[in-house]
């Protein structure tokens, strides 16, 4: 496990293969691993987590349901037994011409929203009552919502089954995401708690599917959290022994298992290697720290004889070889910029060449700004998807972000970063509708301008007085690209 230079590697991707020995994954193999890692947390937040609190609320409503049968229509009695209306009670495999009919229990009442195949269970609270059954029984059941029928139908389709009938390549990032989004969408639907005798916090069944979102995305990195690693496997054994009453019913569950169980393995020799390397890293750290206190005087005068690197970085786009003219425009901006102005727009019709103009500019000044040049694209048209990308893509080259971080503090990432640099350049790219989003409006307006020693360059299709209104930042220079221009 050690290499050539006595270091220990950190965990590295692998899997068992069929000698029962651990092998180093491929680039293509380790895709294929972090899809059924996917797989496994969504597994565990859908069944440990969610389906618990949806059987616990389809048993509240079906008892309902079924004591209001029994006063309107005397289910319980086939002898005063008369049929309910459709939209109060449609049952899908049992004859209501039988002259024998009767339903005696809440439990007998949720069979006859299912598939015969899927009556198996005894009570609601059963662990035989599955996935498939609470589902079904929700998308079922005229005593639930339309939209609880929709929800649960969706989430049996787009989760459950797919779970179920093993498929890796389904398993990737935006599928992992949609089917969060499934749940949490189920989770809201459902009433509150005082309506239902307090079955569930649906603000702790959030955190919990939230938390599990953001420790199956870190699951995907090279270097995992052992305590994360731990909690996968706990739940993973939670998951095996829970979904082994449906295998009996779904025979395809059984490749789930198989993958749930490689997987396992896997999980289990990263755990043990990182265990070694965490041994081999305590030494380490002996070492080191015994070697810096021997150096500790010459790191300082180092420190003394070298100024500390900005961190700056120019973050543009690449220049256009071809770019020529605009002769007038470029001296303008130029100028404007060394005498350290604050705010410039540059204005025209879409096409026009305002992004060209305003790239050139920051190739032809890029050792006036020590401190970095920095893009961002806003396109604010879509709710901001362009500029949060864009900002985000920004903020982790600054290093300035984690997987959890809320979108709401991207703008106070990229601008915190800013004002502590030397003098530098931030150009932001089509910003073109007139009401600003908050997003933007922090963005262009806030205190972090005059307290940076940042200039702004903004290219927009507004005309410059619409953007006088809406940029409050004093002086603003102005300039508006005309098309077809002979300079």
């Amino acid at each position: 496990m050690a290499t050539s230079g006595g270091r220990k590697r950190l965990i590295q991707p692998t899997i068992l293969n069929q000698a029962g020995t651990s092998q180093t994954l491929s680039q293509e193999d380790i895709q294929v691993a972090d899809n059924g890692k996917r797989h496994i947390v969504i597994g565990i937040a859908f069944h440990n987590v969610l389906l618990p609190k949806m059987k616990g609320y389809v048993d509240f409503k079906i008892e309902k349901h079924y004591k209001q049968l029994v006063n309107k229509y005397n289910i319980d009695d086939s002898k005063k037994f008369k049929r309910p209306p459709a939209e109060h009670f449609s049952p899908r495999n049992k004859d209501l011409q039988d002259p024998n009919y009767s339903v005696k229990s809440h439990h007998e009442l949720a069979k006859l929203y299912l598939e015969p195949h899927m009556t198996k269970f005894t009570k609601i609270t059963d662990e035989s009552f599955d996935s498939s059954a609470v589902l079904n029984v929700m998308s079922n059941a005229s005593c639930f919502s339309k939209k609880e029928n929709n929800q649960a139908a969706e989430i049996r389709r787009i989760i459950r089954n797919e779970w179920a009938h093993f498929n890796e390549s389904t398993w990737s990032d935006s599928y992992y995401l949609k089917c969060f989004q499934l749940m949490e969408n189920m989770v809201e639907m459902m009433p509150k708690p005082e309506d239902v005798k307090n079955l569930f916090d649906k603000d702790q069944i959030k955190q919990k599917l939230y938390k599990w979102r953001i420790d199956g995305l870190k699951l995907m990195e090279r270097n995992v959290d052992p305590d994360i690693i731990s909690t996968v496997l706990d739940e993973c054994r939670k998951l095996i022994k829970s979904v082994s009453s449906e295998i009996e019913s779904v025979q395809e569950i059984r490749v789930v298992m198989d993958a749930l169980n490689c997987s396992l393995k896997t999980l289990e020799l990263n755990q043990q290697e990182l265990k070694e390397d965490q041994e081999q890293l305590k030494e380490e750290h002996l070492l080191i720290k015994d070697i810096q206190g021997q150096h500790t005087t010459r790191l300082q005068t180092l420190e003394n004889e070298f100024p500390k690197p900005q961190n700056a970085f120019f973050d543009i786009p690449n220049r256009n070889q071809f770019f020529t003219g605009r002769i007038k425009i470029l001296k303008s901006l130029t100028s404007q910029l060394n005498s350290s102005n604050k705010m410039i727009t540059i204005s025209g019709l879409g096409g026009v060449g305002k992004t060209s103009v305003a790239l050139e500019t920051c190739w032809a000044m890029k050792e006036q700004f020590p401190g970095g040049i920095y893009w961002l694209t806003a396109d604010t048209g879509g709710g901001d998807i362009a500029l949060k990308s864009s900002l985000f893509s920004l903020a982790r080259r600054m290093n300035q972000i984690d997987p959890s971080i809320d979108d709401s503090k991207l703008v106070d990432l990229v601008t915190s970063f800013l004002v502590g640099r030397e003098r530098c350049l931030l150009v932001i790219d089509n910003l073109d509708e007139e009401e600003f989003t908050p997003m933007v409006n922090k963005l262009v307006n806030g205190r972090w301008i005059g307290e940076s020693k940042t200039s702004i360059v903004v290219t927009s299709r507004l005309k410059p007085d619409n953007l006088k209104e809406s940029l409050t930042f004093s002086p603003l220079k102005t300039h508006e690209l005309e098309s077809f221009s002979l300079e």
